[in-house]
């Protein structure tokens, strides 16, 4: 259901799935009271998947986090490590609104799923 007419996935699949692997790294950046939201993403498609591809991992990653911004690049990679789609965002930072209630700590639950550093 993800195909485009010429039988692969869509680029649009590619850009959710690097756009969630980057806002959750995003995510876990921010304290209690700042959220952020996407303000770009370019994304770069470079091999097409299909069923045949296997199954397919996106890897988020923050380059930089402030105050007010947040950059970060993603990839999408297949069986072997070979890779399908990278991307880069920009974020802004903003504080909650007081009526805003502040979202679940998920940077407990992400940083369990990051691989440990060597």
């Amino acid at each position: 259901m993800h195909y485009n007419p010429l039988g692969s996935e869509h680029g649009d699949w590619y850009a959710a799935l690097i756009d969630a692997a980057v806002g959750c790294d995003a995510h876990t950046r921010m304290p209690v009271g700042r959220d952020y939201t996407h303000a770009a993403l370019s994304l770069n498609t470079v091999r097409a998947a299909s069923l045949e591809t296997g199954p397919l991992r996106a890897i988020g990653t923050v380059i930089h986090c402030s105050r007010q911004l947040v950059t970060a690049e993603g990839r999408i990679v297949g069986p072997g490590g070979k890779q399908f789609a990278h991307a880069t965002t920009s974020c802004l930072v903003f504080d909650l609104s007081p009526a805003r209630p502040a979202r679940p700590d998920i940077a407990k639950l992400h940083n369990c799923m990051r691989p440990k550093a060597k």
